[in-house]
């Protein structure tokens, strides 16, 4: 997956790949914040088979964190910071993470002075995440996903129906959890197509009229959500006149009603 993101990172440079709340960043400027996580890990003995937990809030450098673990050859677990300790600290202990990023470690490990792509022994066989269940029935499970899951996830063939996404659309509004597994959706498809994310705050991801305000200042046309989440969203009539400029919309994840 990260190999496909340099790939981007090296074709289209100065082209704006996130819109957070913190910061706007190019293909280059996110490619160089990753590679600086990635070498800071490294250099704290993370090594290729490693699992690291990653429980940030929803700022740009959560997304050079995912992929600067990626780069260092290591795996990584999502984590809501919002989670009760005692679910952190069972995800810690069950996956065996050897760390954990979070907004106390994150600044010093974005400071490493190299810059370069790292070279990192890294197949297709090899793990990419794991993603733990909500728990509802029995403990919470993590599942492993491969590099090859979340590639041929990602790609962009006629044979992924989101795709459309990218074929379509160009600039997607992303309000999914990074511990919910559509979130690689959001992340991954978009980045490794050369596409861009904006990539709604903690704050903004509860408000309608916060992300009609974030669609329309950034001219997405493409959203990503489930159908209750779309629903709640559609009572803003703000939102609504946002859908009109669309030129996709993804839901999945439950059942639609004949309402919606």
């Amino acid at each position: 997956m990260h190999q496909l993101f340099e790939k981007q990172a090296e074709q289209h440079p100065d082209r704006i790949a996130v819109i957070a709340c913190d910061q706007t960043l190019t293909y280059h400027q996110l490619n160089v914040k990753a590679n600086k996580i990635a070498h800071s890990l490294m250099d704290m003995g993370i090594r290729k088979g490693d699992i690291v937990a990653v429980a940030l809030p929803r700022k740009s450098y959560l997304i050079a964190a995912l992929f600067g673990v990626l780069k260092a050859g290591a795996a990584y677990v999502p984590i809501d910071p919002e989670y009760p300790k005692e679910r952190i600290d069972y995800i810690l202990n069950d996956s065996g993470a050897k760390l954990l990023i979070s907004s106390e470690n994150i600044d010093s490990i974005q400071m490493h002075n190299e810059v370069g792509n790292p070279k990192t022994d890294v197949s297709s066989e090899d793990l990419c995440y794991s993603i733990y269940t909500s728990g509802t029935t029995g403990k919470p499970k993590g599942t492993m996903i491969r590099h090859r899951n979340f590639v041929n996830f990602c790609s962009n063939n006629p044979k992924n129906h989101h795709a459309a996404m990218v074929n379509e659309g160009s600039r997607l509004i992303s309000t999914f959890k990074h511990c919910f597994d559509a979130f690689g959706v959001d992340y991954g498809l978009f980045l490794i197509n050369g596409c861009s994310i904006v990539f709604a705050s903690d704050e903004e991801i509860v408000s309608a009229e916060k992300l009609a305000d974030l669609m329309n200042r950034y001219e997405v046309d493409v959203i990503h959500t489930t159908p209750s989440t779309f629903k709640a969203y559609c009572n803003s009539k703000a939102y609504v006149a946002c859908l009109k400029k669309l030129k996709v919309i993804m839901l999945g994840a439950e059942n639609f009603t004949p309402e919606l």
